[in-house]
């Protein structure tokens, strides 16, 4: 799963770069970098629950630019800065990657759990 999820941000991240060099000034260096940050925090925090044992704390931290990266590409759209097929392609990819990322974390809190009950030694009241 975690393979797939990197995959996808890959795959949005190379879609969505041409799209962002072409912002206008006025919003290409404020909220086309924020969003390109966002994306690339996404990518990272993956990368990072991937390899780490706090993946639950990196996936946290995902689903947070992925929230961020949904208000961004919202204003982008607004503005009228991306079509509204733009807008759809990158929502539709956004969602599929949080459905990814949602259920890697909920097996990682699984596992988190079921870990902890190994860990646990029982104390008697004798």
């Amino acid at each position: 799963m975690e393979v797939k999820v990197i995959h996808l941000i890959h795959e949005l991240i190379n879609w969505f770069l041409p799209i962002v060099s072409k912002y206008p000034r006025n919003f290409r260096y404020t909220l086309g970098t924020r969003l390109e940050e966002h994306l690339f925090h996404l990518l990272e925090n993956c990368i990072l629950a991937q390899y780490s044992k706090k993946k639950v704390y990196y996936l946290n931290k995902a689903n947070m630019n992925i929230e961020l990266s949904r208000h961004f590409i919202r204003i982008s759209h607004t503005q009228k800065i991306i079509t509204v097929k733009q807008y759809e392609a990158f929502s539709r990819q956004l969602h599929q990657i949080g459905k990814q990322v949602g259920g890697w974390k909920k097996e990682s809190e699984k596992k988190t759990c079921e870990g902890s009950w190994d860990k646990l030694t029982l104390v008697s009241n004798d």
